[in-house]
């Protein structure tokens, strides 16, 4: 539980890092940026429930949804 906790911290320091990025510099390809295991911000977002960040990064890429993490799982899988 407590590594699980770790990593829930790490994830969502990753997408805030990303959208406060993608707000200073309108920088839209970045939200495609993916980390080790293949999330993107979206799917940080999706994984911890936080469905307005996830709404936000849908509004700027729709392609978001399509994109898969290194085990197969789009955003509709976390």
């Amino acid at each position: 539980l407590l590594s699980l906790k770790k990593y829930d911290e790490r994830e969502y320091r990753m997408a805030r890092s990303i959208l406060a990025k993608c707000l200073d510099d309108d920088n839209e390809d970045i939200i495609s940026i993916s980390n080790n295991i293949g999330w993107t911000p979206a799917h940080c977002a999706s994984f911890s429930g936080n469905i307005e960040l996830l709404e936000f990064f849908l509004d700027k890429s729709d392609e978001l949804i399509s994109i898969v993490d290194k085990k197969g799982r789009s955003l509709l899988h976390i």
